[in-house]
């Protein structure tokens, strides 16, 4: 094993030619087609090599590597490195864009928030910092060390310290295939281990020059970073449709919850004239709606202390959800995967009350009332003193409605004003609603929990796509799989 690479190597060969003229992002079937296939064919398991078992490959200082392949550090493949500057200048309404970490995200440059600076103070640091179009600019300081993004302005700018720029000679390398070097996951956990032991978060210029890089042939460079590209191409494909879709739904929801919009089959009197709407507290809603308080559709329930003792328990009758397991994956609607279970003699022990199927879960103390996250109980289940509980009364209000209403509402609106931020029943039971009727809830619930399950298959597929691609950086960028055939490489 090495510091690039996890994985031992076993060559595979999927040559292809790197040039793509007229080349389009791949379709979503024919990328999902080839990734499987890709997936099969590279799945088998590896064993260690060395150089003198495997033609084709070597062994380097850093791990086993195509034999035309070359192992650089910064300083012998980039013409220079720098970063910006150490004395902070004045930011105000001038005319050159001033960059920092916060604008280097994953992957790309984000200079929506970027300052501005002065001609003077700009000029002063970019006779030190020249930045130019195609520079990788790579975080070096603090939490977001290792985020790297292709500098696509033409514009000059300045940059922070925290922030420094890697040049290629553009004739002999491809910045787009050492881009996505950084951003491997091998690469960033080469950077992390590199900052071990650093009392500050922190990639010395130094250390920068001194990384080692996989270095193929500027062929072999293009056709990798082609696919990658691709790959890129689907994902923010995707991410854009669900954008998209999110905000179809949320508009939706806004427009059927406060019954601007009627479902046909709610729209009509019996006589087949168009329904109307009044005046109420909460200003105009349909003529058949009312208005009630939240208190009277259902019952809040607060959580239980949870001894430690009791904690840790993988298996038992009730999982004992606490406000972290919210983020655990698979929990993303409903709660479903807990740390901690808990037997029903616990939970007699411990007094804990039992949260109803259906049951609407959220913090109610500190500051995780403000992140808004709002859950459907699965299962019969205990909940921390962290936490909340609002059991709907299904013959007035269904629990998907339930959930839809507590998704509008700004639980941090609600919060009393101490020093620890909180959240009480009566206080939320207090807050006006205009609600249908039951059936009209349950048809707004039904479409609303069908575009919510469209949104969560494209975010699954998302996913696996993300997955796939890291199978194909682990292959390409390290030589394990070829897409251009050694004697084609140089």
């Amino acid at each position: 094993m090495n510091q690039l690479t996890d994985q031992p190597i076993q060559p595979q060969d999927n040559s292809v030619s790197p040039e793509r003229p007229n080349a389009q992002p791949p379709s979503d079937t024919r990328v999902a087609e080839a990734s499987a296939k890709y997936l099969a064919k590279t799945a088998g398991t590896a064993t260690p090599v060395s150089s003198a078992c495997l033609p084709g490959y070597k062994l380097t200082e850093v791990g086993v590597i195509p034999e035309d392949w070359d192992v650089l550090k910064g300083h012998q493949l980039f013409i220079k490195i720098q970063d910006g500057t150490h004395f902070s200048p004045k930011v105000s309404g001038g005319e050159f864009l001033y960059v920092t970490s916060k604008n280097i995200k994953f992957g790309y440059l984000d200079i929506n928030s970027a300052g501005f600076i002065d001609r003077t103070q700009h000029e002063s640091i970019y006779k030190r910092c020249d930045v130019r179009k195609m520079d990788i600019l790579l975080t070096k300081d603090g939490a977001n060390t290792g985020n790297a993004a292709l500098n696509t302005l033409s514009e000059p700018f300045s940059l922070l310290s925290s922030v420094a720029f890697m040049r290629l000679d553009l004739d002999i390398h491809s910045p787009e295939f050492f881009l996505q070097q950084i951003l491997s996951n091998n690469f960033q956990k080469y950077i992390q281990d590199e900052m071990s032991g650093n009392a500050i978060t922190r990639l010395t210029l130094k250390k920068i020059n001194h990384l080692n890089f996989f270095v193929p042939s500027r062929k072999e460079q293009t056709a990798i970073a082609n696919a990658l590209s691709d790959m890129d191409a689907l994902i923010g494909g995707l991410e854009n449709l669900i954008a998209k879709k999110q905000a179809i739904k949320t508009a939706t929801m806004q427009q059927l919850l406060t019954g601007r919009t009627r479902l046909p089959q709610f729209a009509l009197r019996e006589d087949g004239t168009h329904k109307g709407y009044k005046q109420s507290e909460l200003g105009e809603i349909p003529e058949d709606w009312e208005v009630v308080y939240l208190s009277e559709c259902g019952e809040f329930q607060s959580g239980n202390g949870f001894p430690t003792k009791y904690q840790g328990l993988k298996e038992g009758k009730y999982p004992f959800f606490k406000v972290s397991d919210m983020n655990n994956s698979g929990n993303e609607k409903f709660l479903i995967n807990s740390n901690n279970y808990i037997s029903d003699y616990v939970r007699s022990l411990i007094s804990a009350r039992v949260i109803a199927v259906n049951s609407i879960i959220f913090a109610k103390i500190g500051a995780a009332i403000f992140l808004e996250r709002k859950k459907i109980c699965s299962q019969p289940s205990c909940i921390d003193n962290n936490m909340m509980a609002f059991s709907a009364d299904e013959n007035k209000l269904h629990h998907e409605y339930a959930y839809l209403l507590f998704m509008s509402i700004n639980l941090g609106d609600l919060v009393e004003a101490t020093a620890l931020p909180s959240l009480s029943g009566r206080d939320i039971g207090r807050r006006k609603i205009a609600l249908p009727t039951r059936n009209e809830q349950t048809a707004i619930a039904t479409i609303l929990s069908d575009m919510d399950e469209e949104i969560q298959a494209l975010q699954q597929r998302l996913e696996k796509t993300r997955q796939i691609k890291q199978g194909m950086m682990q292959e390409l960028l390290t030589g394990r799989t070829r897409l251009v055939k050694p004697e084609q490489a140089a």
